[in-house]
């Protein structure tokens, strides 16, 4: 660390920006060190908001309208009838919101036990099919020791440029993005979503499906 500040000091470098991914921090009691400090590049500063609503079963999302503004990610094979997890990007929102997205709580479970389990790219001899049948049966093995209350809820996150937290706390909160109620009602109007519910034995059933398949 002090060679790079050592050599930022001789190249005359005034500011730094840092850019830090995966952590996640209650907003309670936390302190934003944006805060403490006046920046030129305070302006620029990226917060993602989000937050977790139970719905006491593993619940898909898609958007509502016929053409939605939403990219969709359809999730749970067949059973998952093409909902699954939801974005939109936009870069003329005045408010600073620059990204939304929705998606089933499932998908932290998946992430955390389907590490390597789903290659887009297709494979080009019989062993690495073997391989990925092989690899696609230990995540299911591993899926199924989860308790499925894990696996339940809707995850929705803002990501807000914004020169402090409390502010992009603020604009979250005004967007209504954050609010289920909301966006699953038709005040949403283009942005309304739906949903699909559906039970860790289904989600597991379609994958032995598939395996009798492969």
């Amino acid at each position: 660390m002090s060679v790079l500040v050592d050599a930022l000091e001789e190249a005359d470098c005034q500011s730094v920006r840092i850019q830090a991914y995966g952590m996640k921090a209650p907003l309670l009691d936390f302190v934003d060190p944006a805060v403490r400090i006046s920046h030129p590049l305070q302006e620029a500063n990226v917060y993602d908001i989000g937050c977790t609503h139970h719905t006491g079963s593993i619940t898909l999302v898609k958007g509502a309208a016929e053409r939605s503004l939403y990219k969709q990610y359809p999730a749970a094979l067949c059973v998952g009838r093409g909902y699954g997890g939801v974005e939109f990007r936009s870069r003329s929102r005045r408010d600073g919101i620059h990204h939304f997205k929705a998606y089933p709580v499932l998908t932290h479970v998946l992430k955390a036990v389907a590490q390597g389990a789903g290659q887009a790219v297709q494979p080009m001899r019989v062993n690495t099919c073997q391989r990925r049948i092989q690899t696609l049966r230990d995540w299911k093995q591993r899926l199924d020791k989860c308790p499925e209350r894990d696996m339940c809820g809707v995850r929705l996150e803002v990501s807000v440029r914004a020169p402090s937290l409390a502010h992009a706390v603020a604009v979250a909160q005004q967007s209504k993005l954050l609010e289920a109620d909301y966006l699953f009602s038709a005040k949403a109007g283009p942005l309304q979503l739906c949903s699909h519910r559906i039970t860790k034995q289904q989600m597991l059933d379609g994958v032995d499906f598939l395996l009798e398949k492969a």
